[in-house]
């Protein structure tokens, strides 16, 4: 997977099985929230989580604001 532009595109470099997306084959496509990912017996859900960057910035804007 890359991110480009804030976007994460997903590539299948060539695997035996292929890589499926919400239930269809892929070679590469962009990814959204939400989005579930089957590679061989594995499979992955897009999620989107705060990062700890995310989270003390918000801190620090609300420490400033008392």
């Amino acid at each position: 997977m890359d991110v480009i532009n804030r976007r994460i595109v997903l590539r299948d470099l060539g695997s035996k099985h292929g890589t499926f997306v919400n239930g269809h084959k892929v070679v590469e496509t962009e990814l959204k929230l939400g989005d579930q990912i089957d590679v061989g017996l594995t499979s992955f859900m897009l999620e989107l989580e705060a990062s700890s960057a995310e989270t003390a910035s918000v801190d620090i804007a609300a420490s400033l604001l008392r």
